[in-house]
């Protein structure tokens, strides 16, 4: 492998790792929500798995958003 294809493999798996990361910050705080919060979420987002990494900060406030509301309660 030269050095050109060795640093693309090797970017692509950083960059693939640090949006698994986004998506274990996600999936935490998911663990905090109700059943059926984590619902409404697979539905809007059509699952954790399938969130594009677009979607990911916005999810993630969201998400973050309904824990603090349900920890006020």
């Amino acid at each position: 492998m030269d050095w050109t294809n060795e640093f693309d493999t090797k970017t692509k798996e950083m960059k693939d790792n640090f949006i698994e990361s986004k998506r274990n910050l996600i999936r935490d705080l998911l663990n905090q929500c109700t059943e059926g919060q984590r619902e409404l979420f697979n539905r809007m987002y059509q699952g954790i798995e399938e969130l594009p990494e677009e979607k990911m900060r916005w999810a993630y406030h969201q998400v973050k958003s309904t824990v603090e509301k349900n920890n006020k309660h």
